[in-house]
């Protein structure tokens, strides 16, 4: 948009109802998107084309109209505009950019905050960049190096039970979740934040080879598992492992193999589970409570059966 005031990347959308932001807040949710190309975001909306805040003159309604107006309006349709202008003398590529990157921001956050859909969308559009700040979660873990599969000895085969135990970890819990690789971390106090992208070499996160890994040391395998590599150019990118909610019957999910201290042991398995940013260990306590109620139930159904045959 071109106007009086200057040059401007505008995108409108329309919600159902009111956002869960001021229009304020929305703007500064979107500023990291605008930043880094010297740009600024403003937002407003309107309802029916009138700004509910500055569009209405509040004298016109009588006691109490104006609140009980203002209450109805929420679950009217809300129409929000975004302007992207730059900061000093810039041409009009980098206020493309801007918008086109605010656009996706926005999208990401159609649920109010980020979630894994969103997170998947921006990753898989090539803005992953954006979800810098962000903090690990039950459903996000970042990893700044490869797993150096092809690694020969022990190496490869640490490596390889440690993809196999941070899938494990995520088929164990109960929501979507997504391990992405060439992400840097920071430590926030106690939390971990995704910090920076730091895309990998292409021929280090080739997905056959790292799906063929999960299948081979992941009992039972994992439904719906989705590794896909995302190309950042100059032979380097992005490896995103999606885990999709499995089945509760299922689990627990194990891994063949453990390393215990220094060494890699193939006879033993693992069970590993994940609470928010951290893994937490399967006592063998629970371990015996599962093999007692497997057990239980396969009695019960053997009975079953039986007395239904005698019937």
């Amino acid at each position: 948009m071109v106007n009086a005031e200057g040059v401007f990347a505008v995108f409108d959308i329309t919600t159902r109802r009111e956002p869960p932001w001021s229009a304020a807040e929305l703007a500064r949710l979107l500023g990291p998107a605008a930043e880094p190309h010297d740009c600024a975001v403003s937002v407003t909306w309107t309802i029916n084309g009138l700004d509910p805040d500055t569009g209405l003159d509040r004298d016109m309604f009588l006691p109490g109209e104006w609140e009980e107006w203002r209450e109805n309006a929420r679950s009217e349709p809300h129409e929000i505009h975004v302007s992207v202008s730059a900061k000093g003398a810039s041409t009009v590529a980098p206020l493309i950019a801007a918008g086109r990157e605010a656009a996706a921001l926005l999208a990401a956050y159609e649920r109010g905050k980020i979630d894994v859909a969103g997170a998947r969308h921006l990753i898989r559009a090539g803005m992953a960049h954006l979800l810098a700040g962000l903090p690990e979660s039950d459903w996000l873990e970042v990893k700044g190096g490869p797993y150096l599969l092809g690694a020969q000895g022990a190496a490869g085969t640490r490596n390889a039970v440690e993809l196999a135990q941070d899938v494990a970890r995520f088929a164990n819990g109960d929501c979507d979740a997504i391990l992405l690789v060439g992400f840097k971390e920071k430590k926030d106090g106690k939390t971990s934040r995704l910090d920076r992208l730091a895309p990998v070499p292409l021929d280090a996160i080739d997905p056959d080879q790292h799906r063929s890994v999960i299948d081979a040391r992941v009992v039972p395998p994992v439904d719906g598992l989705l590794v896909e590599q995302i190309g950042m150019g100059n032979g380097q990118g992005l490896l995103l492992i999606s885990v999709p909610p499995q089945p509760r019957e299922m689990q627990p999910y194990l891994v063949h193999g453990a390393v215990v201290g220094d060494k890699n042991e193939g006879t033993f398995f693992s069970i590993v589970r994940r609470r928010g940013e951290a893994s937490i260990p399967t006592s063998a306590a629970q371990i015996h409570a599962y093999i007692v109620a497997g057990k239980a139930f396969l009695q019960g159904g053997a009975t079953g059966q039986g007395n239904q045959a005698g019937s």
